[in-house]
């Protein structure tokens, strides 16, 4: 009776381990799944990423796949992105997700959209929409000739070329309002991409520890902007004349005394343009008619034009 009893006991003290080892399995699990973002799946060797967020916009958009600006994509996130586009009757926001992140490395890529349909569901997407032969069995993912390996993370889907772990101690990636964004591994650095008509708007930000004054609103200078360019770059600080050697390290920091707080660079093929406002402490007309009474040469200086309160 007493070794029934000890037997007994001893099988309740396993179930309970076990029923204890479950749940914080399950706990763990769930939290980690609470704090996954896209950010989570981008590989550590990547050579870059892209964040898509609105599919359905972004495959419409006339162009949108000539020019990516990405080093050697794999050839295989193209095909998919081509037959999409060759599908425009498909909805990819309804039928899976709005948003989609892509991650490659020299070795591996991989997929990753939030969504609540099971993998057999989207198989059977794949065939019926796009007629391609996919099939899923023992978590590897077979479209035609590619296979993958597919699994859930929380609410993320992830298809991959090889297996991978997702890092939930990566932060969120900045996003913005863009067609999509492109990420780069190697300096933290991202470049926003807006497609409208004939033009590819490529916007980067670079953030320097080193800057003393504030950030300075954009608004008044782009307003000003020309609306062709190839190119524009914002410069701008509350402190502008302390930290405009940290913008221009190699300039002569005399030469900016006459502007406030920001200068906008336009440019345009081989020219260039300068825009900003004049600053309380020096006159630019005054320096540049200083600047002709010195000259050796008979010159007219550098000229100006005005555009509101902007030279």
């Amino acid at each position: 009776m007493m070794k029934k009893r000890t037997l007994f006991l001893r099988s309740l003290l396993i179930v309970t381990a076990l029923a204890i080892f479950g749940y914080a399995a399950y706990y763990l699990y769930q939290k980690q799944a609470i704090q996954l973002n896209y950010g989570s799946f981008q590989l550590e060797d990547s050579e870059a990423s892209i964040y898509i967020p609105d599919v359905d916009r972004f495959i419409s958009k006339e162009g949108s796949l000539d020019n990516l600006s990405l080093e050697s994509p794999p050839e295989s996130i193209l095909k998919a992105l081509e037959t999409l586009k060759e599908h425009q009757d498909f909805s990819f926001n309804r039928s899976i997700n709005s948003s989609l992140f892509l991650s490659f490395s020299a070795t591996n890529y991989l997929v990753v959209f939030k969504t609540g349909s099971s993998i057999s569901s989207l198989v059977k997407v794949v065939n019926d929409e796009f007629d391609l032969s996919a099939t899923y069995k023992s978590g590897e993912l077979s479209i035609g000739d590619e296979k993958f390996f597919a699994s859930y993370y929380g609410n993320f889907l992830c298809f991959s070329t090889e297996k991978i772990t997702p890092n939930p101690q990566k932060g969120e990636l900045d996003r913005g309002n863009a067609d999509y964004v492109v990420y780069s591994n190697r300096d933290d650095s991202f470049v926003r991409h807006i497609l409208s008509k004939k033009y590819h708007f490529k916007i980067s930000q670079e953030e320097r520890a080193e800057l003393r004054g504030r950030p300075v609103n954009t608004f008044a200078h782009l307003s000003v902007a020309p609306s062709d360019f190839n190119q524009i770059t914002f410069y701008g600080s509350s402190r502008m004349s302390e930290d405009i050697l940290t913008f221009f390290p190699t300039a002569n920091s005399d030469n900016f005394v006459w502007m406030d707080d920001a200068i906008l660079v336009v440019k345009k093929d081989s020219f260039e343009l300068i825009i900003a406002r004049q600053g309380a402490s020096r006159d630019l007309d005054l320096i540049l008619q200083e600047q002709t009474l010195n000259s050796d040469q008979d010159s007219s200086g550098l000229n100006y034009f005005n555009i509101g309160k902007f030279k």
